[in-house]
């Protein structure tokens, strides 16, 4: 089964269905059609959430180096590097479990077991970025004057994301198993960027200092919030297709 196709008989829960026309256009642009239109679709949607992506990271790097100016900037780029270095090893292959074993679980039956890894999976990950970030947390007190003093406050507030950057991981690759596209890629690629550019450009506007601490704070939000609503958009998706159960 691909990753991009809801297994037999599951249909898409209304949230996250899309409207109408805009499923009509993925279909004409992919060109397919029967039992391969669904997977051509996700593909496309998928592509499309990239370049959308890819755009407005480009204009929040402008933006951002523009108000901040490039030492602030650079301190931001090289803490939130961090996060994404952390945050790629914290899931403990768990995203790529999800991935394979979510869509075969269901295809076989297997609800205990589907169950099972939808409730631990993200509680195992989380902690283990929790975990991450106070070893970071510790590592800050008890080796922070060993770093430039201008590195310390971004860093530790930096960490604070570390939880829900990996969460979102879980939960995009849940989607994923499940063939809900819109919520795997629409928090991590679209919703995260953009309300990080949102929360700094009501910064600017307020006359705040454009730190790299300002920036972190502003990562801190957009992590939180994005991860929040992909949850519970996930946990209705979920609610719709499968019955409560042990």
């Amino acid at each position: 089964m691909s990753l991009g196709e809801a297994a037999p008989g599951a249909g898409r829960p209304p949230f996250v269905a899309p409207p109408a026309a805009f499923d009509r256009l993925l279909g004409r642009l992919s060109g397919a059609e029967g039992d391969n239109a669904a997977t051509h679709r996700a593909a496309l949607f998928a592509f499309l959430v990239r370049i959308a992506s890819a755009g407005i990271a480009f204009v929040t790097q402008i933006l951002l180096a523009r108000w901040m100016g490039s030492f602030e900037y650079g301190i931001f780029v090289f803490v939130w590097v961090w996060v994404l270095i952390l945050g790629g090893l914290a899931p403990l292959g768990l995203s790529v479990s999800c991935n394979r074993f979510v869509p075969q679980y269901r295809e076989r039956g297997q609800l205990a077991l589907l169950r099972g890894l939808l409730a631990r999976a993200p509680l195992i990950a989380v902690s283990a970025s929790t975990l991450t970030a106070l070893a970071g947390f510790a590592g800050l007190y008890w080796f922070g004057h060993m770093v430039s003093s201008y590195y310390v406050l971004p860093a530790f507030l930096i960490l604070f994301c570390l939880p829900m950057y990996t969460l979102v991981d879980i939960q995009d690759s849940i989607a994923r198993g499940y063939g809900w596209m819109r919520i795997a890629l629409l928090p991590p690629y679209i919703l995260r960027p953009a309300l990080l550019l949102l929360a700094m450009a009501g910064a600017f506007a307020a006359g705040m200092e454009m730190t790299a601490a300002t920036a972190a704070g502003a990562a801190i939000f957009s992590c939180w919030v994005s991860a929040m609503i992909q949850a519970w958009q996930l946990k209705r998706g979920v609610a719709a297709d499968m019955d409560p159960g042990p």
